[in-house]
């Protein structure tokens, strides 16, 4: 995949931080929406690529889930030489570097979404894991971070993200799950559609979620591990979203080609 963010692209992009901490930026806002209906779908995949080593099945299976056209696609446990085939253009943030699991290639997170206008990509703070605060990737750790794409379709303007949060501290998860929220918002306050392994229970996701989103995912997405949960979310915001059709993960394959299930969302927008 040729299209991705550089890290020289990612430090000269670090100024949003100094416009977050003035507190101006209202998390979850959104401008009125024109009278546009739409019916706006969206995929969430952690593809287990370098742990699970299903490469070419996982990759598969997002091709072809992807021919559906969805509006928005986050996925995640990438590996750079992954052979998927994306429906519309696709930008990845490297997360780890010479990953043994990838053949030595880099591992991130994915987004894609037609008509890209623009990207944007950012590093939490905090991190864990053993990674460090101001972080940069490494063969080392794993750096948690966010990709998004402003979209463009029959134009009408939004947001889709992708990330995948930090799994061994709900604490910091939840941090992290706050930061996602609040750097796409001040990003581009449009309609936005949120995915991502947040590796948070729905209990524990913050609340700002369900106060400024309405979620598109509301089944368990983690089934190796007993008993199942849900880690995936997809999430689009308030008030475009008018309401979300039910849609069952795919957990499928024998044996399944990756430890989380493709999650599906589609709601009734107003863009």
């Amino acid at each position: 995949m040729s299209n991705w963010i550089g890290i020289s692209n990612l430090i000269n992009r670090m100024a949003l931080v100094a416009a977050l901490a003035t507190g101006s930026v209202l998390v979850g806002a959104t401008p009125d929406v024109g009278a546009t209906a739409v019916t706006l779908t969206a995929q969430q995949y952690n593809m287990c690529s370098a742990s699970c080593g299903n490469h070419a099945t996982a990759s598969n299976l997002i091709s072809w889930f992807n021919s559906t056209s969805p509006w928005a696609t986050s996925v995640n446990e990438y590996c750079s030489g992954d052979p998927i085939s994306f429906k519309y253009a696709a930008y990845w943030l490297p997360t780890r570097l010479a990953v043994a699991g990838c053949g030595g290639a880099s591992y991130g997170v994915v987004v894609s979404a037609p008509n890209p206008v623009t990207t944007y990509a950012y590093y939490y703070t905090p991190q864990g894991g053993g990674a460090p605060s101001s972080c940069l990737p490494s063969s080392s750790y794993e750096c948690r971070g966010m990709i998004c794409i402003q979209a463009n379709v029959f134009g009408l303007l939004y947001t889709a993200c992708s990330t995948h949060l930090l799994n061994s501290n709900t604490s910091i998860a939840q941090q992290q799950a706050n930061a996602y929220t609040f750097v796409a918002t001040a990003w581009k306050a449009e309609p936005r559609v949120l995915g991502g392994d947040f590796n948070l229970t729905p209990g524990t996701v913050p609340s700002v979620y369900s106060s400024n989103y309405l979620a598109g995912v509301y089944n368990a997405t983690f089934p190796s591990s007993g008993p199942t949960t849900q880690f995936d979310y997809l999430y689009l915001s308030l008030p475009a979203a008018n309401g979300a059709s039910v849609i069952s993960p795919y957990c499928g394959g024998s044996p399944p080609p990756s430890d989380h299930c493709y999650a599906f969302a589609q709601w009734t927008a107003k863009l």
